[in-house]
């Protein structure tokens, strides 16, 4: 049912064999958070409950510091339990979890603009089918916006933002 919910065309099918063979181990919280929501994508409970131990692995190892390791302990968690509950089916509880890592995230992970816009489809993507999240996500896709420096946000952040829209202006009434 996970899939259903979601508009990709099936590439996600694609892509989870081949970012599932590095969910034993956990290398950063950019690369990590794409097997994350990969996984999630498809329902794959186990493979996010993997990462997330991994995570915690790699959080507890004392040998390891920099601006990685502080990102992951910050922003990790709540990512990896965004993910868990996305893959069992509870967006509510996802963008929760999400609008609490999301925002932060994305201004310290490397990565073009484009590869860290998808944190912020995902949330706005679970704020959309769960209803919950919908002023965080809206606020968030407008930060992304303003940080792009553009006018206006690109074609699917749009569709994202005119379906929030829709439920922030019922939610008013």
């Amino acid at each position: 049912a996970v899939v259903s919910t979601q508009s990709t065309g099936g590439r996600e099918k694609e892509l989870v064999p081949l970012w599932s063979q590095h969910k034993s181990s956990f290398t950063s919280l950019f690369y990590d958070g794409h097997v994350a929501f990969t996984s999630a994508m498809v329902g794959d409970v186990e493979g996010v409950e993997e990462l997330g131990r991994n995570m915690q692995g790699y959080i507890g190892n004392t040998n390891r510091t920099g601006w990685n390791k502080d990102a992951t302990e910050q922003f990790g968690p709540d990512l990896v339990a965004g993910c868990q509950e996305m893959a069992r089916g509870d967006y509510e509880k996802a963008t929760a979890a999400l609008a609490r890592s999301v925002p932060g995230l994305i201004k310290v992970i490397h990565g073009s603009k484009s590869q860290k816009s998808v944190f912020s489809v995902l949330l706005a993507r679970c704020a959309v089918v769960s209803g919950s999240g919908v002023e965080e996500a809206m606020e968030h896709l407008e930060w992304v916006r303003k940080d792009n420096k553009v006018g206006s946000l690109a074609p699917l952040q749009q569709r994202l933002w005119n379906k929030l829209s829709k439920h922030h202006h019922h939610d008013k009434k």
